[in-house]
């Protein structure tokens, strides 16, 4: 197994029941797995249950054929207790760290770090992101960010691998269009080497005043929540993906300006 356990955190544990199926209809739609001769998709920082694992298989592996998906964590008696999941050569769970424990021939099409590395200092990040990175193929996707403790909102930062480094594609934000939501809620999950780009005046606070008003006003006009979503994304110009496959969705892609950092190398 090549890889190292390298540094890494323990997660905090539960993940609850579909938190993750906005990352995961995400995916979905990703050439990166749907394209590749041999699509291995790495779940990592699991936590104490597999069950998003599983659950992101039990999706995935509907639409992309002979995907194969990884778990890992650090903490050793969570993947001996997530081995009782695994389905051979589909399903595994590993121990391991930031250096991903896969082989050389085994580079992931995506990496999936969601609710993992909020909690670290700039340094830290950064050299997360780095090693993360190193175990995707080339034109693999890292997606890398928070999501709200029911699944309401996901806020992540899509890194894709361009020959020897990773490039950032942007800022995944993505409610979940049949619940209550408003714009700003997404300053409470962002990642973490956005965070201090938040506050008064700041592009994200002027971003977020407009995305709000113009939110405000489908609403008023009794659109339904996704054609509201539809509109609102309309009024956001250059700052956004405007992909209508991908805003009809409900995933708002954000060109994020240089002077937010992205901490990957």
């Amino acid at each position: 197994m090549g890889g190292s356990r390298g540094i890494a955190m323990l997660t905090r544990g539960k993940t609850a029941r579909d938190r993750l199926h906005r990352a995961d209809t995400w995916v979905a739609r990703e050439p990166a797995l749907r394209l590749a001769a041999a699509p291995l998709f790495v779940d990592f920082g699991f936590g104490a249950e597999p069950s998003a694992t599983v659950e992101t298989y039990r999706r995935l592996s509907a639409v992309v054929p002979g995907l194969r998906v990884i778990g890992v964590e650090i903490d050793e008696e969570r993947v001996e207790s997530a081995l009782l999941s695994a389905i051979p050569g589909r399903l595994d769970f590993r121990l391991g760290g930031f250096d991903l424990p896969i082989n050389q021939w085994e580079r992931a099409s995506v990496v999936r770090a969601i609710n993992v590395l909020r909690a670290c200092n700039e340094r830290q990040y950064h050299d997360a992101i780095d090693r993360l990175g190193r175990g995707l193929r080339d034109g693999g996707v890292l997606l890398e960010g928070t999501s709200s403790p029911t699944g309401r909102l996901l806020a992540a930062n899509v890194y894709r691998r361009r020959g020897a480094g990773l490039t950032r594609d942007g800022l995944l934000l993505a409610p979940n269009l049949a619940r209550e939501w408003q714009p700003r809620e997404f300053e409470d999950v962002l990642p973490r080497n956005v965070i201090g780009a938040t506050g008064a005046g700041s592009w994200f606070d002027e971003l977020f005043d407009r995305w709000d008003k113009s939110l405000d006003a489908a609403r008023d006009a009794h659109l339904s929540p996704r054609a509201a979503f539809v509109s609102a994304a309309a009024e956001l110009g250059e700052e956004i993906d405007h992909d209508p496959a991908l805003v009809r969705r409900g995933f708002l892609l954000v060109h994020l300006p240089v002077s937010v950092p992205a901490f990957a190398s």
